[in-house]
Parts: structure tokens; sequence; C-alpha cells
């Protein structure tokens, strides 16, 4: 299990928390053994739970996951717009560049400390706050998206 797995683990258990679901046992037994380790003093907390860094200069299991969110965004939007993403010049670049622009001046400021996406967020405004969390903010450049698409 890798540590996005992990990570996402614990999304899922801090949703049925917050919302007064059953945790999924698939997800609870791995989280309480992992308490346990740590309880016992086998294991630091982020190690017990699986949430370490892959490696010495990878990302920790929140970022990992946060990246991945990003890309699975950024793939959806593109599939939205539906124009060519196959260079810095290509249509749906300029529309995903102008909607994250957008999105980053006017609305990621009232939304930029919510922990997770806002309810009122739906289609590309949900998609563009996912991005724009894990880029701090900040609106990719069209070289930076064309740049993306074609790795």
């Amino acid at each position: 299990m890798t540590s996005i797995d992990s990570a996402a683990r614990l999304r899922r258990i801090a949703f049925c928390a917050r919302t007064g679901q059953p945790i999924d046992p698939a997800d609870g037994l791995p989280f309480a053994d992992g308490v346990d380790a740590w309880w016992a003093g086998h294991a630091p907390l982020d190690q017990a739970l699986g949430l370490n860094a892959a490696g010495r200069g990878k990302p920790d299991a929140r970022r990992a996951l946060l990246i991945d969110e990003r890309e699975t965004a950024l793939r959806e939007m593109a599939e939205h717009f539906g124009g060519p993403v196959d260079s810095a010049d290509g249509e749906g670049i300029h529309e995903i560049a102008e909607c994250l622009a957008e999105f980053a001046r006017w609305r990621w400021p009232d939304m930029r400390a919510a922990a997770i996406c806002p309810a009122n967020l739906v289609g590309t405004d949900a998609l563009a706050w996912q991005i724009l969390r894990s880029l701090g903010g900040k609106a990719p450049t069209r070289r930076w998206l064309a740049d993306f698409f074609r790795s």
C-alpha cells in the first residue's frame, strides 16, 4: 500500500466521522492497527498509519495525494472543455488557463482556507478549487499546462 492510499484512507475515515456514517472495515482495520502500533511504541504515528514519504526527496503522503488529485482534476477539466491540449497555444490550454486564472482571482481568496472543497462548488469550479489547492492558489501558466498534458 502506498502513502497515497493511506492518505486517501484517512480522508475517507474523516469524511465518515464528519457525516456520521459508519467507517468501512477495509479502512478502519488498518487505521486501528496503525494506532495500536503507535500506542505500543512500535512506530511513530505517521509511519504506523503509512503516511511516511516514499523516500528521500519524495513528497509526503498529503502532498502526493494532492498532486494525484490535481492531475485527475486537470484531466477532467480538459475533457470538459474538449479543446486541443497538445501545445501552449491550443484552445483547450487557453480555456483551462483562463478558467483557473479567473477562479484564482475572484473566488480563491474566500475559499483558500477550506480543508475540503466547499459544497457550493460544482463542475469546473470544484475542479479549479482542487487544482489551485495543490498549487498554493496560483494559477498555472499555459506553458506549465502544456508540459503537463504532454507528459
